[in-house]
């Protein structure tokens, strides 16, 4: 799944969040698909570009971008998502990649 299209599936499940279009990303153009979908969740906080005006909509999602992004707009639609640091540790230490 791309980055995008993972952008696109969260702003699409947070509730009455108005759609934004900044433009703030080059490598994002106005007449894609999900770009209002990329400003948006931008415009909101739950997704950060990987360069200072570069999103890489295509380069494939990494699990630990789409956690940041699920925490994110989870908070941003008022669910309650804070864990201690030990809590964290025993969720992210059932990943093979965890260090």
């Amino acid at each position: 799944m791309t980055r995008a299209e993972f952008c696109a599936i969260v702003v699409r499940a947070l509730p009455q969040v108005e759609i934004a279009k900044t433009g703030v990303f080059d490598d994002v153009k106005a007449e894609a698909w999900y770009a209002a979908y990329v400003d948006t969740a931008n415009a909101k906080g739950i997704v950060n570009g990987t360069e200072a005006k570069k999103f890489s909509p295509d380069s494939t999602i990494t699990w630990q971008e789409a956690a940041a992004m699920v925490a994110r707009a989870s908070a941003l639609a008022g669910l309650e998502n804070e864990l201690d640091a030990q809590a964290a540790r025993d969720i992210l230490a059932q990943f093979g990649d965890y260090i």
